[in-house]
């Protein structure tokens, strides 16, 4: 047991006798003491703030309400986990419209973060947020969530936004998740992430949402990597890798229902990419290893590049191609992205992408 027994606050005394007690905004917090974590956000609450190390993992679900509280390792290996079963789905970490960092900690939980409130911002440094179903971090109601050297992973759902959110992620990982990164209705920058080993996708991004991925590494997402839903909009601005040549995700790229994707310098893509019920699709330079497919009223523009798949065009589509070639193409009213393919040619057209499905929301929703 280490020697401040729970909790240790430093103060220094000043020799004149007028002069008041100056007390540092630090605490160290043993999780073997009952209740020792519990203890130190209340007197974070009294002293507007503290740095709290912690040392060995807490247990409970613990929501802060008031800003200027650091959660950050204090030994190797520091952090929180819920508290046996947890029927209830309390998450690990509760930030109620408040400003909140959690530094070198492992997150250990079914639901691992909850974050909501206009005022709510969350700084996660050097931190592990893992589980084995649940959610990661879910935030919501116009916070803002930044993550940097930071690990999301074994949960149901990784990261999820909803409601006005702005996310950052840096130097991150998320991975081992169904879906990995969920946005909805809210903004997001991504950059030198690692999004890869995820079950079913890598990023889903819907109902008016937007945001802009740099130098980052999308690799072996079950069916899709990126996909972009109802009205909303991503650019791959430059550096972003898409699959590799022993990649089976199926889908690299796809836009549906008025939505908008663009890849720009991006060297190669693996997989099909698609826009589908009106959706946008643009594509410059590099390689496509796989196939186009336009439906339903959607376009596709691709500059510069080269399509090693065939592109098929439905029900009053089109793809328009420059300085582009292609193994052919099927349905399209123009053959500017290649030579047309006889009617009853033989090919298999690839299955349409799948639909993303809003992740269930937990029973501590406020």
């Amino acid at each position: 047991m280490l020697a401040f027994a729970g909790l240790l606050l430093s103060a220094a005394f000043f020799a004149s006798p007028g002069d008041a007690v100056v007390i540092s905004r630090s605490i160290d917090v043993d999780c073997t003491e009952p209740y020792a974590l519990r203890r130190a956000l209340r007197r974070s609450r009294k002293l507007g703030g503290l740095d709290i190390r912690l040392h060995g993992m807490c247990e409970g679900s613990f929501r802060i309400a008031h800003d200027g509280v650091t959660l950050r390792a204090g030994s190797p290996g520091a952090g929180i986990r819920e508290r046996g079963e947890n029927p209830e789905f309390l998450p690990v970490i509760e930030v109620d419209d408040a400003q909140v960092s959690l530094r070198g900690l492992i997150i250990s939980g079914i639901l691992g973060v909850r974050v909501h409130g206009a005022n709510a911002e969350l700084f996660v440094y050097d931190t592990k947020i893992e589980g084995a179903a649940g959610l990661g971090i879910w935030a919501d109601q116009s916070a803002t969530v930044r993550l940097l050297e930071s690990e999301v992973s074994g949960h149901a759902g990784g990261i999820f936004t909803d409601d006005g959110v702005t996310l950052n992620l840096q130097q991150s990982t998320v991975s081992g998740n169904d879906v990995g990164i969920q946005i909805h209705d809210s903004r997001f920058a991504m950059s030198d992430s690692t999004i890869e080993d995820n079950v079913v996708a890598g990023l889903g991004v819907s109902n008016r949402s937007d945001g802009s991925v740099f130098d980052t590494a999308f690799r072996n997402n079950g069916q899709v990597h990126v996909s972009v839903v109802d009205r909303s909009s991503v650019s791959l601005v430059g550096g972003v890798t898409l699959g590799s040549d022993t990649d089976t995700t199926q889908y690299a790229l796809t836009s549906a229902r008025d939505s908008r994707a663009s890849a720009a310098l991006t060297p190669d893509v693996f997989g099909d990419v698609s826009a589908l019920d009106g959706g946008t699709l643009r594509l410059r330079s590099g390689v496509l290893h796989g196939n186009l497919l336009v439906q339903l009223f959607s376009d596709a523009h691709v500059r510069a590049a080269e399509i090693t798949g065939l592109v098929f065009c439905d029900d009053g589509s089109e793809s328009i191609c420059s300085q582009t070639t292609s193994a052919g193409v099927i349905g399209c009213p123009t053959t500017t992205c290649g030579d047309p393919l006889a009617p009853n040619a033989a090919v298999e057209r690839p299955a349409a992408p799948p639909t993303l499905k809003r992740p269930r929301l937990v029973k501590g929703d406020r």
